[in-house]
């Protein structure tokens, strides 16, 4: 069922892309949710250090974030392969790497990443679990995950985002408590979560990777 539900999202992705980037959410969410990831970022953000933006779409923030601090070496992944040919046609600079793979089995090694961005892609993953597992492997120690997505703890995004369910199927918002309690359980900690973007409530959660010590 699982790879069924990720087929169904890269088709819908596949299409998705010819748009994406002229899409009204653009202005209403996502551009607002990036915002939300610098300024929390600002402080972390130094020379040679590693962001991967799960969920890159067609490359945005990654190349926002490449204009910032060039020095960074910055990551992309997408289930979506046209998302990811639009985000190579926009390429510039070497320091940015895109790749298409799976949230639930990132094709990278342990302890690679200082940062981990996912802005509004959390919904479609169907082992959210298994995700942000995923996420915490490929983080070095007290690496730092950050998460944007719809927020159904408010009334108005319960009924936002229970319209989007229901439209597009296959998908779900977590809710805060769930999402804290989720990540410590896969070995996060300092969890912090701001709600934000009152007109299509938002949630920024963010965690700290603690890994176990090697004897």
């Amino acid at each position: 069922m699982s790879v069924e539900i990720k087929k169904r999202h890269e088709e819908r992705f596949d299409r998705w892309s010819k748009v994406y980037d002229r899409s009204v959410l653009q202005m209403l969410i996502f551009n607002t949710s990036h915002n939300m990831f610098f300024k929390e970022m600002a402080p972390y953000i130094k020379d040679g250090m590693k962001v991967l933006d799960i969920g890159c779409g067609t490359g945005k923030f990654a190349y926002r974030l490449c204009n910032i601090n060039k020095d960074a070496r910055i990551h992309g992944i997408d289930i979506s392969g046209d998302m990811i040919k639009k985000a190579e046609a926009k390429r510039r600079d070497e320091n940015i790497e895109f790749k298409v793979g799976d949230v639930e089995n990132l094709p990278y090694d342990s302890h690679t990443f200082d940062v981990i961005t996912c802005s509004n892609s959390f919904h479609h993953y169907p082992n959210q679990k298994r995700a942000v597992a995923e996420m915490h492997r490929v983080l070095k120690e007290d690496g730092k995950l950050m998460i944007v997505d719809g927020c159904r703890d408010r009334l108005l995004g319960k009924v936002i985002f229970g319209i989007v369910e229901i439209v597009e199927g296959d998908v779900y918002h977590i809710f805060e408590n769930e999402l804290r309690n989720m990540l410590m359980s896969v070995g996060f900690d300092k969890v912090k979560q701001r709600k934000f973007n009152p007109m299509a409530p938002l949630l920024f959660t963010m965690g700290h990777a603690t890994k176990e010590k090697k004897l």
